[in-house]
C-alpha cells in the first residue's frame, strides 16, 4: 500500500544555477521518505512529495538551510515552508499565531501570492500537521 504523501513547498533563498538546483534535489532525494522533488527557478521554490511519517518538514527545511549556507546565502534569508492561505491579507494575526509555535524562527507574509513562509529553527520538532492544526483552530483555512 502506498503511504499518504504530503506535498510540501520550500522557499529557497538565493539564486540557484541549474547545477546547484540539481545538487539540492539530489540531497533532498537521498532522504528516506522523499519520493519526488522539483525545483522551480521562477518561484524560487523546491516542491517535495514525501511521507511525513518517515521524514519531517523540519528535516527537509534543515537540509535546504544547510544547502543555502554552503552556497554562502545571507543568513537573513532562511529557507521556509510555504503555506497557502486563500484570501490572505497582510495580517499580523496569522504571523503571531505561527511565531508562537515552538520551533518557528520567523514568518514572512506574502499576500500577493496568498502565501506565508514559515522559517524553522535548525533544531526542533515542528510538523506541518501542528502548523495547519493551529491555523485551523484559529479559523484560518490553510494548505501546503
Amino acid at each position: 500500500m502506498k503511504p499518504s504523501l504530503s506535498r510540501l513547498t520550500f522557499f529557497v533563498p538565493g539564486h540557484l544555477s541549474k547545477l546547484e538546483a540539481g545538487f539540492l534535489e539530489e540531497r533532498l532525494g537521498s532522504l528516506p521518505g522523499v519520493y519526488r522533488i522539483h525545483f522551480s527557478e521562477a518561484q524560487q521554490a523546491c516542491k517535495v512529495e514525501c511521507d511525513e511519517s518517515v521524514v519531517s518538514a523540519q528535516e527537509l527545511a534543515n537540509r535546504v538551510w544547510e544547502d543555502s549556507r554552503q552556497r554562502g546565502t545571507s543568513s537573513n534569508d532562511t529557507p521556509a515552508l510555504v503555506v497557502k492561505i486563500p484570501r490572505l491579507t497582510t495580517n499580523l494575526y496569522v504571523g503571531n499565531i505561527l511565531c508562537s509555535l515552538p520551533g518557528v524562527s520567523g514568518v514572512v507574509i506574502r499576500p500577493d501570492l496568498q502565501q506565508i513562509l514559515v522559517s524553522f529553527h535548525s533544531e526542533g520538532n515542528l510538523t506541518t500537521t501542528l502548523i495547519l492544526n493551529e491555523l485551523h483552530r484559529e479559523g484560518i483555512t490553510a494548505a501546503l
